[in-house]
């Protein structure tokens, strides 16, 4: 086995990532602010995932309670053997990994799809119909089936979004076996609708157990890292599959990334952005500049997650990220969100950088646009969460553990 490597910021060409997605593969080019948002929003009638396509430059929605914005559900999915962590969105395609189960013989290999297109206007408007769509198994599209199977599985787009990742969260370490994972890693090509296998992990100590992928990103233009529940770390080049997986001794000068507060996404291979705060991971020591946090009242729950999610591209050194949180009124019952966005200015970061001797600070290059309110048009709510959120404008997808 290859000894650990040290996964440390290195330059890149960003030409790849000016590219456009082509127009067979992405029947929309929407612009960045759009927000999808998957909720579970159990009532006494029904219990289903609803999608909430929302358009934060948009005007056409109208203001209620003088400071939410009421959005009506743009389309329904009834429930069925789907992993939430299965969800990801790639143009306007929606995917939905079933996830294998054993006492289902044989276990399910099935993505299923739905092609948002369907409900955006022309001009990118959301259609708002009177009675909500909810789509059974039987009216879904469906994918090539994959390789293998896999186990409470996650999808996640590479880098360009032209392409998906799935793979297991569980992997399970056949006793006395030197691969792990055989079958656990598959990279799907939508243009050619075809699956990839990835090579297993090799590693040398086998105790016939599972161990659980806690963390994971993709670093620069196509390594994809993960680490493991026992803080081991690898990372695999998607573009040098032949050279396997290598375990990682740090990350950044780091044996973890538990501190990095999971999920999150590293900007331009220097600037960490989490749910909850923004810092430098070139630096020794981290100091973190924390997000405010929305202030609803006594009248509202929080519920679920925290998220961050990308607004765009990252280009020439800029980009816009948002904050989303998701809550239920205490006595309504009606569920609320809201998106705090903001722009990150990397470039004058580091010339603070420059002036500062390393002192300079991220609330002064991290500036807050606006915080969206809205309230979700569906009823009285027994049960509320929001298990998955994605710009639709870059692919990105923003995962909660």
């Amino acid at each position: 086995m290859d000894s650990p490597i040290c996964l440390s910021p290195t330059s890149s060409s960003s030409s790849d990532a000016d590219d456009k997605p082509d127009a067979k593969r992405q029947k929309l080019s929407l612009p960045p602010g759009k927000v999808a948002v998957i909720c579970n929003c159990v009532t006494i009638e029904r219990d289903c995932y609803d999608i909430f396509i929302i358009d934060l430059n948009s005007k056409t929605h109208g203001f209620v309670d003088d400071e939410f914005i009421r959005v009506p559900p743009t389309v329904g999915i009834k429930r069925g053997r789907y992993d939430t962590n299965g969800f990801c969105i790639l143009g306007s395609t929606f995917y939905m990994i079933e996830s294998a189960d054993k006492k289902m013989v044989p276990p399910p290999k099935s993505v299923y799809i739905i092609d948002l297109s369907l409900y955006l206007h022309d001009d990118d408007d959301v259609v708002t119909k009177p009675d909500l769509k909810i789509l059974e198994k039987s009216e879904l599209g469906k994918t090539p089936d994959m390789l293998h199977p896999k186990s409470k599985p996650f999808g996640i787009p590479t880098p360009d979004g032209k392409k998906m990742l799935v793979f297991s969260s569980i992997i399970r370490h056949e006793y006395g076996a030197e691969i792990a994972g055989v079958g656990d890693f598959e990279l799907y090509d939508p243009e050619n609708k075809t699956w990839k296998q990835l090579p297993g992990i090799h590693s040398e100590n086998s105790y016939g157990t599972y161990f659980w992928i806690a963390a994971f990103a993709f670093i620069g233009r196509s390594t994809f890292f993960i680490e493991t529940d026992t803080e081991l770390m690898y990372s695999i080049d998607l573009e040098s599959l032949d050279q396997g997986w290598k375990q990682c001794e740090t990350i950044y000068g780091r044996s973890t990334t538990r501190c990095w507060n999971f999920p999150f996404y590293l900007i331009d291979e220097e600037l960490c952005l989490t749910s909850a705060c923004a810092y430098d991971v070139t630096k020794e020591e981290h100091r973190e500049w924390y997000f405010p946090r929305p202030s609803y009242g006594v009248q509202f729950r929080h519920c679920g997650h925290s998220s961050v999610i990308l607004l765009g591209d990252v280009k020439n050194e800029q980009c816009n990220f948002g904050i989303l949180e998701s809550g239920l009124g205490q006595q309504t019952k009606y569920p609320h969100l809201t998106i705090d966005k903001y722009h990150c200015d990397v470039s004058k970061y580091r010339e603070d950088k420059k002036k500062n001797c390393d002192d300079a600070e991220l609330s002064t290059s991290i500036t807050h646009v606006r915080c969206f309110k809205f309230l979700l048009d569906v009823e009285k709510c027994t049960v509320f969460y929001t298990p998955k959120s994605f710009s639709l404008s870059r692919q990105w997808l923003n995962i909660c553990p």
